[in-house]
Order: C-alpha cells, then structure tokens, then sequence
C-alpha cells in the first residue's frame, strides 16, 4: 500500500484553484505533492480511495496533508523550490536532446 504522499504523487499530484480560492488552505500541501498540471483537491480526494484513503472533502484532505508535514523553515522551502526547477530543467534538457536527436535522423526513445 502506497503512503498517503506516494498516493498524490501517483495520481498527478495537487494544484489549487485558479481563481484563488482555497490558496490559503493549499498553502499547507509541501512543493513535493504539488503540479501546475496537477489535481484540484476535490478531485484528488476520488482518485485516492481507490489506494485506501478516504476523505470527506477536500478539506479533510489538506488537514490530514498539514500534519503530515508540519510547517518547514524559509530555508527548506528555498531548497525545494530549487529541486522543483531544477527537475523542470533536467526535463527540458531530455525534450531538447530528443528534439535534437530527431533532427539528426535518430530514432526519438520516447
């Protein structure tokens, strides 16, 4: 069974609301769990019964993440957004390779 963090992360991962509402409740979900592409909460909650999470509501879902991960200094906040961008980079960097080897008539490996 898959922890609770490992669940989200299977199932694309949390986005907020676009309209900015809830972005003070979506502050308590860590960097690790979350995707521009990711799931609004509410549609999260769904996905993770089906790994033996139940949850009434988003809002149970964001409390049940807050203390899992209790709050985290300037600096570890810092170095995780470092480790997020620089995984969208090494990402680019492959799409880039991939492109380039396509262009050189190589077969592409995805």
């Amino acid at each position: 069974m898959l922890t609770l963090n490992q669940a989200i992360r299977y199932e694309g991962r949390l986005r907020p609301h676009r309209d900015g509402y809830g972005r003070e409740e979506f502050a308590v979900v860590p960097l690790t769990l979350r995707r521009r592409g990711g799931l609004l909460a509410d549609e999260m909650v769904g996905l993770l019964a089906q790994h033996g999470y139940h949850f009434e509501g988003e809002n149970e879902l964001l409390e049940a993440i807050a203390t899992a991960h209790p709050p985290r200094s300037e600096a570890e906040l810092e170095r995780e957004a470092m480790q997020d961008e620089e995984a969208r980079w090494a990402e680019v960097d492959a799409v880039i390779a991939a492109l380039c080897a396509w262009l050189d008539g190589n077969e592409v490996p995805f």
